[in-house]
């Protein structure tokens, strides 16, 4: 991945913008005043990219910022750092510290997979055999990358 500074970075889009400067994705820095454009909260925004910028936008209502971590309502989970950054360039939720949103999300997510991998492991149903056959032939070894399962085909 290159990393791209601001300067670098010619998009009209503030979604490809926020995601260049992010990500360090030079395919979201490179589109340029050719691709159709429209106006949203103030910001030039592809049409490709209006629904995520539309969906942040209505969204906004449904986040709760504690302490600087910024949670979804509906399931308690922290926002993904792309989230942050783009809710951020849209001038929503100036509250969010990112790091510790970040920090909390990885917990979150750290806490699941121990989770996961502490529960007994469940034997693979017939479907599930079946698919592995197909994909990796029979008499292959298939290993579970989470939770380390491993299963004789």
């Amino acid at each position: 991945m290159t990393n791209l500074t601001p300067a670098q970075i010619t998009t009209p889009c503030i979604v490809c913008a926020t995601t260049a400067r992010f990500k360090g994705a030079v395919l979201f820095a490179d589109r340029g005043m050719d691709w159709p454009v429209t106006t949203v909260g103030g910001h030039q925004v592809h049409l490709a990219c209006l629904s995520d910028a539309n969906h942040l936008i209505l969204s906004a209502s449904d986040i709760t910022v504690i302490d600087g971590v910024a949670r979804w309502n509906g399931s308690g989970r922290a926002l993904f750092d792309d989230s942050v950054a783009l809710l951020q360039a849209l001038g929503l939720h100036e509250d969010i510290d990112p790091a510790a949103t970040e920090a909390a999300r990885k917990d979150e997510t750290a806490r699941a997979l121990d989770a996961i991998r502490s529960a007994p492991p469940a034997e693979p149903s017939a479907e599930e055999l079946a698919e592995m056959r197909a994909a990796f032939g029979p008499g292959e070894k298939v290993v579970n990358v989470i939770t380390g399962r491993r299963t004789q085909l």
